[in-house]
């Protein structure tokens, strides 16, 4: 029922939010465009029908008049056999997807990297048999995952609870369907320490409105990875993995200026726990349970530069604040006895995270013309992830203050450091393939993965209304 009310408000926040987006822009718009048009100011206003800005020795436009049927008309009309020459900046104002369709997705574009996921449980049920009053103690099974130790990943979302939008990221609001894979080399340990790759197949759609200027966004991902259910006995080399529906994203986005070489975006983003609880176990006797509960509010930015019509160098910057948390409950007693019941009940607030990401990247190869294969692009990215604040730390099993199971960021502070490289190829009109391998630049708790591979498939539908 919680998770329900949960829904609900993010869902009226997400509703409210459009609407009043809706409202805003409609109110900004209105200052900057002529009646009877509601479009972005100065290069976002397409010419209204009959009527052509002021003659220009740049743009050598003709005489206004000549463009009017009857130019005494209170309702101009252009003249079909009329033309007249147009400089491209005067086209690109035309049109604010200009470079976007008839070259989709051109302009600028972030593959990313978006593997982020501080917490882990470490104690003594880790380090040996909490369940064995005889041995006076614990027997030292794993040192290494134990309250000195490293700790485990948290099962929930197959260990990928975090998001960031910059993920397959243009700044220009499209029409598309999209289908994404990551593959994450060891990001995560299992409660035996095994070492887990994590894979992630993500499948979203944007809608466009606002004449192309805006969009809405949701992403769905079934993740696997880290199983939700795990033992703490298992046999090492036996891994414990599976697969689940992710923490669901969906965002808003903000074309806010847009010129021939440059633009601004504004966006607003949330994550919902839609991701499975996770619970962990000796045997058949449960040691604690977490409850998937935080939403995070996700806003960003972005700038990009298009120096040429080639090349884009695209900056985003995602902050990730979590708004609630999530309930932690623990069974096991001040004996070290497992409860039917929880024995306590905690909430764990994750961590504030702070990215940004750049791009740049160059169409070597444009064709618009070809019947099959039409562009390619190489890129290179960085990427930069630092947290906020500092960690919270919550029991989660055994409650003995000195040496019991805790959940809580091992490391405190992380501040991660990737790189990407890829290309991004376009085949016939509205069809384009993105893939790139990152690589972590740091090492030690800063490095959350040993490698990653990301692939995305994106088909475009035009200019939304």
């Amino acid at each position: 029922m919680r998770n329900l009310k949960n829904y609900c408000f993010i869902l009226t926040l997400f509703v409210l939010n459009l609407g009043s987006s809706e409202i805003g822009l409609a109110q900004i718009f209105k200052r900057y465009c002529p009646t009877p048009l509601r479009c972005p100011p100065a290069t976002h206003c397409p010419p209204v029908i009959g009527r052509v800005p002021a003659p220009s020795a740049e743009d050598q436009f003709a005489d206004p008049e000549q463009f009017l049927v009857d130019p005494n008309s209170t309702v101009p009309q252009a003249d079909p056999n009329l033309s007249v020459p147009q400089s491209d900046a005067n086209l690109f104002a035309a049109n604010p997807q200009a470079g976007e369709l008839g070259g989709l997705g051109q302009s600028g574009y972030i593959a990313g990297n978006q593997f982020v996921s501080g917490a882990r449980i470490r104690g003594t049920s880790f380090s040996g048999v909490i369940f064995d009053p005889m041995n006076d103690g614990y027997l030292p099974l794993r040192p290494e995952l134990g309250k000195d130790g490293v700790g485990f990943t948290i099962p929930i979302a197959g260990g990928d609870r975090r998001v960031k939008l910059s993920d397959q990221f243009s700044p220009f609001p499209e029409n598309r369907i999209f289908y994404t894979y990551h593959h994450f080399g060891n990001p995560a340990l299992d409660s035996v320490g095994n070492d887990v790759d994590v894979n992630r197949n993500t499948f979203g759609i944007e809608r466009a409105f606002h004449n192309g200027n805006a969009s809405i966004e949701i992403r769905i991902p079934v993740v696997s990875g880290v199983g939700k259910n795990q033992d703490v006995l298992g046999e090492e080399g036996i891994g414990q993995r599976s697969s689940q529906l992710g923490n669901i994203a969906f965002s808003s986005k903000f074309l806010m200026f847009r010129d021939e070489f440059k633009s601004f975006t504004l966006g607003l983003g949330g994550l919902l726990p839609t991701a499975p609880n996770g619970s962990v176990s000796a045997d058949t006797q449960k040691i604690f349970e977490i409850h998937n509960q935080s939403i995070s509010l996700l806003p960003y930015y972005a700038i990009n530069l298009n120096p040429d019509d080639r090349t884009w160098l695209t900056f985003f910057s995602q902050a990730d604040f979590i708004l609630n948390g999530d309930r932690v409950s623990s069974f096991i007693d001040d004996d070290g006895f497992s409860t039917l019941d929880p024995f306590t009940s905690e909430k764990y607030n994750q961590q504030h995270l702070l990215a940004f990401d750049l791009s740049l990247g160059r169409w070597i190869y444009r064709n618009p013309t070809a019947t099959f294969f039409r562009g390619f692009a190489p890129f290179f990215e960085l990427h930069y992830t630092t947290t906020l604040n500092d960690t919270d730390e919550v029991i989660a099993g055994s409650p003995f203050e000195s040496d019991g199971d805790r959940l809580l960021n091992v490391a405190n502070r992380l501040d991660i450091l990737d790189t990407s490289v890829g290309f991004r190829a376009q085949f016939g009109s509205e069809l384009f393939l993105t893939a790139s391998f990152v690589a972590p630049l740091r090492t030690g708790d800063d490095k959350s993965f040993d490698s990653e591979f990301n692939l995305n498939l994106s088909r475009y539908y035009g200019i939304g209304n």
